[in-house]
Formats: C-alpha cells, sequence, structure tokens
C-alpha cells in the first residue's frame, strides 16, 4: 500500500476503534435530493447522501467521502461538535457489535457495515451516473454516500456494481 492508501485505512480503523462496542443514538443523513439521475428508476431503496453522522455516547463524528491522491474517492471520519440542522434521522438507541470494511482492488475503503444490536447499515463509497444512452451506471470509490438499511437492497446494489 502507498501512504494515501495507508492513510485512508488507518483512519477508518480509529473510527473503528473509536466506536466498537459504543452506543450509538441514532445516525443523520446529509442527503442529496437532487441526484442526476431519476432515483425512482432504480430498483432498490437507499439514501443518497453527502454526509453520515453518527451520534454516540463517545462524541459525533462524520463520515464523508474526500479525494486521494489516487484520484479516487473514500471514506474520511472526522470527530465534529456542531451538527446541521434539517437532516434525516435514523434512530439506532443500541451498541455497536461490530464493524466491516472492504477495500476495492484500489487498496481504498468502499463499503462499510455497521452490525447494530438490532440492525445493520450498509455504506458505500459510490456513485451512479445516468450515461450518454440513459443506461445508469454504477461506480465505487465515488464522491457519494449511498445507504443501506435494508441487506437485500444492498445486495442488490452489489449485483449491479459487480455486472458493470
Amino acid at each position: 500500500m502507498n501512504n494515501s492508501q495507508l492513510s485512508y485505512n488507518r483512519n477508518i480503523q480509529e473510527f473503528n476503534a473509536k466506536i466498537k462496542n459504543s452506543y450509538v443514538h441514532r445516525v443523520l443523513f446529509k442527503e442529496d435530493n437532487y441526484p442526476t439521475f431519476n432515483k425512482a428508476s432504480i430498483p432498490f431503496e437507499f439514501l443518497y447522501c453527502l454526509d453520515v453522522i453518527f451520534i454516540t455516547e463517545k462524541g459525533n463524528y462524520r463520515i464523508t467521502t474526500s479525494q486521494t491522491e489516487d484520484s479516487l474517492d473514500t471514506f474520511w471520519i472526522d470527530a465534529i461538535e456542531e451538527i446541521d440542522k434539517d437532516l434525516k434521522v435514523y434512530e439506532i438507541n443500541s451498541k455497536v457489535i461490530d464493524i466491516f470494511v472492504e477495500n476495492s482492488v484500489y487498496n481504498y475503503p468502499f463499503k462499510l457495515v455497521f452490525e447494530f444490536e438490532h440492525n445493520t447499515l450498509i455504506l458505500y463509497s459510490a456513485e451512479i451516473y445516468d450515461n450518454a444512452e440513459k443506461h445508469l451506471e454504477y461506480r465505487i470509490n465515488d464522491e457519494m454516500i449511498i445507504v443501506f438499511i435494508n441487506k437485500e437492497d444492498a445486495f442488490k446494489f452489489e449485483k449491479e456494481i459487480n455486472s458493470g
């Protein structure tokens, strides 16, 4: 791994060490309500986000994407104090049981899976594009955070990624 890959992977590992087994009150989503594609035409449900904020007993953490020196986007996580208003709220009210990270072939994280006591939250650093023929293209390690609350919908998304 190069220094950039190490830095991004270390950032995720440090976040995981902070919140694993800690209590998460809720997760907030800063959604992009004006995507360039027709969200209704997508065969699965998801949130299309700029940021995801975890409100925990150990502090508040913002997950966003950041462009790497390799011109790919991946997750970046930092502690925050101020929180935007008017964000979509998802109540968790349970401990983080486990966190899984999946790296792409580029050695940057593109998938985060948070297993809670009662539910699961799956995040992808990815993007959905309408190409010139109006076909949808799905790309990982891109600028948005695509969030799934339903594992079946995440499976459909991964099937689309793998078919492209």
